[in-house]
C-alpha cells in the first residue's frame, strides 16, 4: 500500500530544492570562469584589476539572474501542483496509478457512508480515543460512524441513511506497537496513512482500500494524537488530503493543527465526497 503521510509535501520540496539549485549552478560556473582568467600587466595598470570588476559585475546580474530563474522554477512548480484541489485550500490526491482522486466521489458513488473498523491490536485507549473522534466529526454533520471493536455498526448511525451494507465503505485504523516505530521528517512516525486506488470513470480514480496506523510507541497513549490520526482517515476518506487554510484540523504538523473540525474542513469534506451542503 502505499503511504500519503509525507507525499502531500513533495511538490514544494521539490520547488524548493529546485529554486536553490539553479541559483548555486549559475553561480558555480561563473566563479569557476573568474578563477580560470590570468590577468596580463600592461605597462601602468593590470588589466586583471578591470577584470576583476567587469567580473564581479558579472557576478552581481548573475546573481540576480539566478534568483529570479529559480524563483520562477520554483512557483511554477508550485502552480503545476498535480493534486485535484477539492476547494480553495483543500487538496485531494494523486493515486500509485499516476491519476486523480475523483474528486466528489473517492468511492464512485457519491456520498458514500463511511464506516470506521478497528484491527485486532488496537487497545482501549486508541478505541476509546478514536470513536470520540468519529462521534465529533458525526455530530458536525460529516457521513461517517465507528464500528463496534466486533465490527458491528447500524446504517441509521450515518448522516445519510444507506440502503445496505453493500453502500458503506469501511475504512480501517489499526495500532502497531513496534517499540521503534519508522522514522518520519521530524523523528518517529505516530501514524502513516495506507491507501491504493483503481480505475474509477474517465481520467480519475477512486479508492480501492483505506486505512491508517497509529504507532503505539511514539503515541504513548496521547488522546489528542489519536483523535488527530482519526480525523485524518476521515478526511481522507472523504477524499480530502491536505488543508491549507487557518484552523484546518488538516495540516499535517500536529502543533499547526486544529483539535477537530473547523466549519470549512466540514464544508471540505462534505464537498470531496460529494454530499450536498446543509
Amino acid at each position: 500500500m502505499k503511504s500519503v503521510a509525507r507525499a502531500d509535501m513533495t511538490v514544494r520540496e521539490v520547488a524548493l530544492w529546485v529554486g536553490i539549485a539553479i541559483p548555486a549552478t549559475i553561480l558555480l560556473i561563473v566563479l569557476l570562469a573568474l578563477l580560470k582568467s590570468k590577468p596580463r600587466v600592461t605597462g601602468r595598470l593590470e588589466s586583471g584589476t578591470g577584470r576583476l570588476l567587469g567580473g564581479l559585475g558579472v557576478f552581481m546580474v548573475a546573481l540576480w539572474g539566478a534568483a529570479v530563474s529559480g524563483a520562477a522554477a520554483g512557483t511554477a512548480l508550485l502552480q503545476d501542483d498535480p493534486r485535484p484541489d477539492v476547494m480553495p485550500g483543500y487538496h485531494s490526491a494523486i493515486t500509485q496509478n499516476g491519476r486523480p482522486l475523483a474528486v466528489g466521489a473517492p468511492w464512485g458513488p457519491p456520498c458514500t457512508p463511511v464506516v470506521v473498523f478497528t484491527g485486532e491490536g488496537v487497545d482501549r485507549v486508541t478505541f476509546d480515543a478514536a470513536q470520540a473522534a468519529v462521534a465529533r466529526a458525526r455530530r458536525q454533520g460529516v457521513n461517517v460512524t465507528m464500528a463496534t471493536r466486533d465490527g458491528h455498526y447500524r446504517l441509521d448511525a450515518f448522516a445519510s441513511t444507506p440502503t445496505s451494507e453493500a453502500d458503506v465503505a469501511g475504512v480501517w485504523l489499526n495500532q502497531d506497537p513496534t517499540p521503534t516505530p519508522p522514522k518520519g521528517a521530524s523523528g518517529p512516525m505516530r501514524y502513516s496513512l495506507q491507501w491504493l486506488g483503481k480505475s474509477g470513470t474517465g481520467d480519475t480514480d477512486v479508492f480501492e482500500s483505506l486505512g491508517i496506523t497509529i504507532y503505539s510507541a511514539s503515541v504513548d497513549g496521547d488522546a489528542a494524537t489519536i483523535a488527530k490520526a482519526t480525523d485524518y482517515l476521515i478526511a481522507a476518506s472523504h477524499g480530502v488530503f491536505q488543508g491549507t487554510t487557518q484552523g484546518t484540523a488538516l495540516t499535517p504538523r500536529l502543533d499547526d493543527a486544529a483539535q477537530q473540525f473547523s466549519d470549512q474542513d466540514v464544508t471540505a469534506l462534505l464537498t470531496g465526497a460529494g454530499c450536498p451542503l446543509p
